[in-house]
């Protein structure tokens, strides 16, 4: 039989998409910090906000962390 020649294979689930901003809400998580600033180089800063707010909600964290902005700084916090 001519044409396309493919393989398909059963997994247990769907794989897990990992963002650039994943670093940051690990370390942040791992970390003993109850409250950290975050920069990222050439990032603007309600971007930034705006990114990592994604990644938390996502991630299904809106309970163990939060992410705002003050000013121009973005920032961390842990939820207790």
């Amino acid at each position: 039989m001519d044409g396309l020649r493919f393989e398909l294979r059963p997994v247990e689930e769907r794989p897990r998409r990992r963002s650039k901003y994943d670093p940051i809400i690990d370390e942040f998580l791992e970390g003993e910090w109850d409250l950290a600033e975050v920069e990222v180089e050439g990032e603007d800063p309600q971007c930034l906000r705006a990114a990592l707010f994604q990644r938390i909600k996502s991630r299904r964290l809106l309970d163990r962390v939060r992410v705002f902005q003050s000013g121009g700084s973005v920032y961390l916090k842990r939820l207790r």
